[in-house]
């Protein structure tokens, strides 16, 4: 259908906008891309990602449990200040009608409407499944205290779902609620059709939205009934045999033709006419279909529509897959189609259910979207999940077919047209006939070049501003063909104005890039004809459309306002919590390697609120400040605030500046030992603020001097001086990027391996690491009070920062990677490439190169090593058994390709310049290089207690200093790609690993600040664990059978490597075999350490710890839930792993008031052992802390003591 022959439909209806959110879509677009792709959204769940809740009893070792999960991303996230919620109104609201309102909200915004000055009514029919979010609700006693239950009931209410929507928006035509259970979102877009025909309306919206919480649940099935035993829905297959449910949303808008073609809306389809019916008692059940009642609502809407049955090409069906629905639907549709038509097999049969799940609610609104995609697009998604077609269907002698592959969809001499089923239990069924509309939009005129037009841009504030203008513009760059007079037509006319204003005066006939680069560019106004600009900027209404109708325009698809993401959730809390014995706390490997790539994500969330009650504690803060510098202005501006400060400022050595004013040198851990042995007799400190490398101008080694390392020797020094719980803030200076817009200080990001470590190793210990960024746009006073707010908080994160006046958190997301790679499309590997492995003699590097070599024969390989090479050059034969495996693999390698050793230290930045200096001579170029050089093993674990600067220094060397020396070296080259290899350590710490993850947290940051600087791809990979050569678990060897458990084979390494070569313009991926979301929860916050550190027996809290043999042996039988163990037992032979390893040392240095170190355990992992190891008074942290003292003296100082100590004046333990 177009313009010209509109006239003849009078009853017609415009779909004019859409939005939605789907199982693995966040949009329309996504899940049309989804579809045609054949992706399947229904996903595995593994036990650990499990949730339970009183409606979804569940039995996860039941045999007929079935985890899988179609769920929808981000269902807590609303942006409550824009829809004028407060945060607790958005707790308690169902996200149900959250997020109803905003994609409602998009929905408009792709009409191009805006609903406060459309000249017309509006109206909304809306449906949504009955609220599971209300219990989580009513479990908090505290908040239905304070609220009322009678507005916890509203906002959980579902009936309100039109009517709150028609409230937020002040739309003020018809408004109710549907409920038809699986059919209410067709009935919902018949309704609205109605409201149009009858003119109770001008603009309609309809739509319906499903989320049953908890989502990741899984279910219980049941013989008989309507869901999948298997977890996978096959619509029309011989198998299939029940359905699955998941959760969306969508949202449609709705005009009446001839208005739409007046206005110049974008029209996406044409409904030609929809009819809705009840089954009655033609059936055998309640809940069963009923052939002829679905027939009767086909024929009636081909009927209203005025359509043949064989003008029609595809009938998107319900499709539930069920062994009797499905046969059933298509009796229906055969009966109502052969009224007309003896033709077989022309109309295209399809089902969206197998592809994301049955939404209950909002199914037929999925099913609409899809359709009215496939019109736009002239393209037929594949049916999946269909081997063989069900032959209780006899499809060959229907008027169907089953379309299994990407089809082009042909017309002939008609329009294209199809039909949209719905069937609700209880027998309520709906179908809809739509037609594909024709846009006969001319190109724009030519006098377009000569003309202007006002581009008015508007937000609620300048950050949001910005990011609408550069999304405009990377949408404008994606899309040449969209020309400035549409796109300041549309904001003009059909977007909401804002307080927050700019202008900008852009030829009509602009388009593309050059487009996109004016609207980054300077905004402010070229000229202007008159004054309308200057009056819209200044607050006042403009009638645009009287300004823009000499112009051919027309509305068009842009971005949104860009909505925060903050989230809003109650978990439901058990009035009965059970034992931490009995919650299952394994993570398994994932069967389904697609499932182990993440990325590093930052979750937005409003700012915390300031506790002003908090100022009126007497107890002073302790924070590290610099003249001059952002971290002094923060002080002040907290004094201000009210809160007492100790001020710390780098110097030559310990000393009173005046009265809670000291200075340290930075580079004496003497100095912060005399600092806080001297607070700790007159001070009460636990709330420390290290803020020295908050600054712009640093050299790196003043970074890792101010910063890394004095943050170690304050930690160390806290330990040793202070008892009680200490709360720890390691403030940096943009060491992450988190908007995008930043670039990132690699050398900053080295603290975080303090962060992430240091409570994992003391329970007395809360770290967090706070990230501001300073700029000439934001100073240091206004993060004050953002500082002050996250401060007060008892926040369970650990990494946060400040950015555009907005708090972010840092997470992990999913990363799809494609699951079959074809050779011809790896970018980054290439066949003739020249590819150099620092540590290529470890077992990462030689899985590299097997990979290598398998992919691509004719590749040359450089295996560099810092150790002696010359039983692999054939000078000697090999002396021990890892020589022997390692020079096995490399003459296997040589028999396949080129594969060179060269003995290189990758720390030394010369000999890498002379390495690549040398390659690029001998073979012409250089294409990849893979740094997986890297120290593991015994000498990598040592708890922050017992780590100083040499150890640290020796841990940097190839992770840190090798790094700077590839890329002082690399930059700038012509190299396809550099790959840092990188740990978990980052995100989740370990015991003993705080200089480990602090270096490969700078490769992190090194890969995502270079990924913007250079054509060369640069990218850090957070790989799982690896067997090692010998059996054991490359960086966790220590560390039990959970890490064994969860490790990659040589052959799972080379499969990352091909998703991961394959992915360019990735700057970090993450790859854990386990569950990292449960990883993080466990590792990386304060509940989740606290869960495994923090549980003590009362038992074991008594004065009587002579006995330690046998307090220790009763502490490891209860961790490992055995009688069995005796004192000389190994630990981890017997089943320890790394939850037991911490929560047994945590319990040893509660109980006996010693500092154990961790790597104590992993030298002596028997109860006898540990027993000897602990002495009377904590000898063992005494000594380490006189050794350390001794180190930093000089040796008059030294000379000094020894004579005090001999004359009986000083006692070792008091130093």
């Amino acid at each position: 259908m177009n313009k010209s022959d509109a006239v003849n439909h009078d009853n017609c209806i415009a779909i004019v906008g859409m939005a939605g959110e789907f199982p693995g879509a966040d949009s329309i677009e996504q899940l049309w891309l989804n579809l045609v792709s054949g992706t399947c959204s229904i996903i595995s769940l593994a036990p650990e990602e499990l949730e339970n809740h009183p409606l979804k009893k569940i039995d996860p070792k039941a045999a007929n449990f079935v985890p899988v999960s179609a769920s929808l991303k981000g269902a807590g996230e609303f942006d409550a200040d824009f829809f004028d919620f407060s945060a607790r109104e958005a707790e308690i609201t169902d996200p149900q009608h959250r997020k109803f309102l905003t994609c409602a909200w998009r929905a408009l915004e792709d009409a191009a409407i805006d609903s406060e000055r459309f000249d017309g009514v509006i109206g909304v029919a809306a449906g949504g499944t009955m609220s599971s979010y209300l219990m989580n609700c009513l479990s908090h006693k505290e908040i239905i205290d304070t609220i009322g239950l009678e507005t916890t009931g509203i906002g959980n209410n579902l009936d309100f779902l039109a009517t709150l929507l028609s409230y937020k928006l002040n739309l003020q035509g018809p408004s109710y609620a549907i409920q038809t259970s699986c059919s209410t979102s067709l009935v919902a877009v018949h309704s609205a059709c109605q409201m149009l025909l009858n003119h109770e309306a001008d603009l309609a919206l309809a739509g319906a939205v499903s989320i049953s919480v908890p989502q990741n649940s899984g279910y219980m099935y049941q013989e008989g009934g309507i869901l999948s035993p298997d977890g996978i829905c096959r619509t029309f297959d011989e198998e299939a045999n029940g359905t699955v449910f998941g959760n969306g949303v969508g949202v449609i808008v709705l005009q009446r033709l001839e208005d739409a073609i007046v206005q110049n809306s974008r029209i996406h389809a044409v409904i030609r006419g929809s009819a809705i019916n009840n089954d009655g008692r033609q059936k055998i059940g309640f809940t069963a279909p009923s052939v002829d009642g679905q027939s009767q609502v086909i024929v009636e809407s081909m009927a209203v529509s005025g359509v043949e049955p064989d003008s029609i090409s595809l009938v998107e069906a319900h499709g539930t897959g069920t062994r009797m629905g499905d046969p059933v639907e298509v009796a229906a549709l055969t009966n109502a189609f052969r009224r007309h038509t003896t033709e077989k097999q022309f109309c295209a049969l399809s089902s969206v259910k197998p592809n994301i799940g049955h939404l209950d609610a909002a199914a037929g609104m999925a099913g609409l979207i899809k359709t009215v995609m496939s019109l736009k697009h002239q393209m037929l998604p594949p049916s999946i999940n269909v081997t063989n077609v069900n032959h209780d269907l006899d499809i060959e002698n229907t008027p169907f077919y089953i379309n299994r592959q990407l089809t082009p969809w042909k017309s002939e001499n008609s329009p294209r047209r199809a039909g949209v089923s719905s069937m609700g239990i209880g027998g309520t069924n709906a179908h809809v006939i739509l037609e594909e509309w024709n846009d006969s939009r001319q190109p724009p005129p030519k006098d377009w070049q000569e003309q202007h037009v006002i581009l008015p841009l508007s937000a609620k504030n300048e950050q949001a501003l910005a990011t609408l203008r550069r999304e405009l513009a990377d949408y404008l760059t994606r899309n040449p063909d969209v020309y400035a007079a549409d796109v300041a037509y549309t904001i003009a006319v059909g977007r909401r104005c804002f307080a927050c204003r700019q202008i900008m005066v852009l030829p009509a006939g602009l388009s593309g890039a050059a487009l996109a680069e004016r609207i980054l560019g300077n905004h402010d106004v070229d000229h202007i004809d008159d004054i309308t600009g200057e009056l819209w900027i200044q607050g006042n209404s403009i009638d645009w459309l009287a300004y823009y109708q000499e112009l051919d325009c027309q509305r068009i698809s842009l971005p949104g306002y860009p909505l925060a993401n903050d989230r809003y959730w109650l978990d439901y809390q058990s009035p009965v919590q059970m034992p931490v014995q009995d919650v299952e706390t394994t993570i398994i490997k994932q069967a389904d390697p697609t499932q182990w790539f993440w990325q590093h994500s930052w979750r937005r969330q409003l700012l915390a609120e300031y506790q002003t009650s908090f100022a009126d504690n007497v107890t002073p803060w302790l924070i590290f400040v610099r003249k001059g510098e952002p971290s002094e202005q923060i002080a002040y501006e907290l004094e201000q605030n009210g809160q007492a400060l100790i001020r710390v400022y780098p110097g030559e050595q310990f000393s009173q500046q005046s009265e809670r004013c000291y200075s340290i040198n930075p580079e004496s851990a003497k100095s912060y030992r005399q600092l806080i042995h001297h607070l700790s007799e007159t001070e009460k400190i636990s709330h420390i603020l290290h803020g020295w490398t908050v600054s712009k101008e640093m050299r790196p080694e003043e970074i890792m001097t101010h910063g890394f390392y004095s943050g170690l020797y304050l930690l160390k020094a806290l330990a040793a001086e202070t008892e009680g719980q200490l709360h720890v803030w390691l403030l940096t200076h943009t060491a992450f990027q988190v908007c995008g817009d930043e670039t990132p200080s690699p050398y900053h990001v080295l603290i975080n391996g303090l962060n992430r470590v240091v409570t994992q190793e003391s329970g007395r210990f809360l770290c967090r690491l706070l990230d501001l960024s300073i700029g000439e746009d934001v100073s240091a006073s206004t993060l004050a009070q953002p500082i002050i707010a996250e401060v007060t908080q008892q926040t369970d994160e650990t990494v946060i920062a400040l950015r555009h006046g907005l708090r972010w958190v840092f997470t992990a997301e999913p990363l799809p990677l494609h699951a079959k790679i074809h050779a011809e499309i790896l970018g980054n590997s290439k066949e003739e490439g020249v590819y150099i492995i620092t540590g290529g003699l470890g077992q990462f590097g030689l899985a590299a190169a097997r990979y290598f070599i398998a992919r691509h024969p004719q590749s040359t390989l450089i295996l560099t090593s810092h150790t002696d090479i010359t039983c692999y050059t054939g000078q000697r034969a090999p002396d021990n058994n890892i020589e022997r495996i390692r020079l096995e693999v490399l003459e296997t390698l040589r028999q396949q390709g080129q594969v060179d050793v060269i003995q290189a230290d990758a720390s030394d930045a010369r000999q890498f310049y002379e390495l690549l200096d040398r390659i690029i001579t001998q073979y012409g170029k250089v294409t990849g290089i893979i740094h997986a050089a890297g120290l593991i093993g015994e000498q990598t674990h040592l708890s922050f207690i017992e780590s100083d600067r040499q150890h640290c220094e020796h841990m940097f060397s190839v992770k840190v200093k090798g790094t700077q020396a590839i890329i002082d070296t690399a930059f700038g080259k012509d190299i396809d790609f550099v790959m840092f290899v990188s740990s978990l350590s980052p995100l989740l710490g370990g015991l003993g690993l705080t200089a480990y993850a602090a270096a490969n947290s700078f490769m992190d940051s090194c890969a995502t600040k270079l990924n913007r600087l250079s054509p060369t791809h640069w990218i850090s990979v957070n790989w799982e664990g690896w067997v090692r050569q010998g059996g054991t678990t490359a960086h966790y060897d220590e560390l039990g059978k959970e890490f064994q458990t969860l490790s990659l084979s040589d052959e799972e390494i080379g499969w990352c490597f091909e998703r991961i070569l394959a992915n360019r313009g990735l700057s970090n991926v993450i790859i854990s075999t386990g569950s990292l979301t449960q990883r993080m929860q466990r590792w990386s916050t304060h509940s989740g350490i606290a869960e495994i550190t923090g549980t003590r027996n009362s038992v074991f809290q008594t004065e009587q710890t002579e006995d330690k043999e046998a307090i220790i042996l009763e502490m490891a039988r209860q961790l490992l839930g055995t009688q069995l163990l005796e004192v000389d037992d190994d630990l981890f032979v017997c089943g320890a792993d790394s939850l037991t390893a911490i929560q047994l040392i945590a319990r040893i240095r509660d109980v006996f008031k010693v500092d154990l170190p961790m790597q104590t355990l992993f030298d002596k992992p028997t109860v006898a052992s540990l027993a000897s190891s602990i002495s009377p008074s904590d000898e063992n942290g005494a000594l380490l802390s006189l050794v350390e003292e001794l180190e930093s003296m000089d040796e008059e100082e030294a000379d000094k003591l020894s004579q005090q100590i001999d004359k009986g004046k000083t006692r070792w333990t008091e130093i």
